[in-house]
């Protein structure tokens, strides 16, 4: 069984829209997903919810949470990632 919703399953989800559609819209109002406000942020998007100061999403649904690209791109000009700590290596 395949993670991909079949064609039909999409219609369903997405109502009368497409994928392209609702991309559409999304830029339309200047919305980002996790993916793209992981990339805007410069982390993975695994650890977009450690990022201290992160704007809060201007809306959540089901598959992910949705922020306004302007306040993430002002919210990432500024940000600065925390430097990890290096191991150290014990040499025998």
């Amino acid at each position: 069984m395949g993670s991909r919703l079949s064609a039909r399953r999409r219609q369903e989800v997405l109502g009368s829209i497409t994928v392209e559609e609702f991309k559409q819209l999304l830029d339309r109002f200047g919305l980002m997903g996790s993916s793209e406000a992981a990339q805007t942020v410069g982390v993975q998007q695994p650890n977009l919810d450690t990022v201290s100061g992160l704007p809060e999403p201007a809306y959540r649904v089901k598959a992910t949470r949705l922020w306004v690209g302007e306040e993430l791109r002002q919210f990432a000009a500024d940000y600065v990632a925390p430097k990890r700590a290096r191991r150290k290596v014990a040499s025998v």
